[in-house]
């Protein structure tokens, strides 16, 4: 008997590895369930010792892998929370492009890393190409239900948490499908050979700077109509504004709002 994943070729007689890819990390492999490769050899022995030696690689491979996984989660885990208390167009925008930027620097990462098979780009081409008809279809009539789920997946996946009525969530979901054809066909033309860009963000979504947190905070203290307290306010801010520093995080600005 061969030893596992050892197989030879019944016609030609050629010995080659085939081994199921580990269901942990078939997320690295998409479209691919397992590995298949010839070993170039017809001899028993020089088989086996060649088998050993892709085995002990692929092993390797996939530890890295399973490492590179647990460390993308832990980021994504200790990543700060975004909370959005109301979905207006620009910030809809800047979800939009932040879900486009990921997906187009992933294609970028693989690319970097190691290459595409000729087989592997036709099975994207054809994925990416259905994939876009139902999406139009889906963005045509207004489903919001074929939408939901991965907008919903990529919220949840890059610590999205939306305040929003059902409106404006059927806004985002719209204009998430439109951003999914819109970068499907990024990734199209770059299988055809085309250089297409990766937009670049330099935030997340865009944070209200602290000097315009306390002009907002002294207008509401202004609203008030209490003069004493007005003054210490005024005194006291612009100095909180020098002694820290522009683009803090907002979360102390909104605790401060309950002073």
């Amino acid at each position: 008997m061969l030893p596992t994943g050892l197989q030879r070729h019944p016609q030609s007689g050629t010995y080659y590895l085939r081994r199921r890819i580990p269901t942990d990390v078939l997320v690295c492999y998409p479209g691919k369930k397992e590995i298949t490769f010839s070993l170039r050899t017809k001899d028993y022995r020089t088989a086996v010792e060649r088998h050993r030696a892709e085995e002990a690689r692929l092993i390797s491979e996939w530890e890295e892998k399973r490492q590179r996984q647990a460390e993308r989660y832990a980021r994504t885990q200790l990543a700060a929370i975004t909370h959005i208390d109301a979905l207006t167009p620009e910030v809809i925008d800047a979800i939009c492009l932040h879900a486009e930027s990921a997906s187009l620097a992933g294609d970028e990462a693989r690319r970097e890393s190691g290459h595409y098979t000729l087989d592997e780009v036709e099975e994207y081409q054809t994925g990416y190409t259905e994939a876009n008809r139902i999406l139009k279809g889906a963005v045509a009539i207004g489903d919001y239900e074929l939408l939901r789920g991965p907008l919903e997946q990529f919220l949840r996946l890059y610590r999205y948490q939306l305040k929003a009525t059902e409106p404006e969530m059927r806004r985002l979901a719209l204009a998430y499908g439109r951003m999914a054809i819109r970068t499907n066909e990024k990734l199209l033309s770059r299988y055809d050979g085309k250089e297409v860009p990766t937009p670049v963000m330099s935030q997340r979504l865009e944070t209200p700077m602290l000097s315009e947190v306390t002009q907002s905070y002294l207008a509401y203290y202004q609203k008030l109509d209490k003069v004493a307290m007005l003054r210490k306010v005024t005194a006291v801010m612009p100095l909180l504004v020098d002694t820290l520093y522009d683009g803090y995080d907002l979360n102390l600005s909104l605790k401060m709002r309950s002073i």
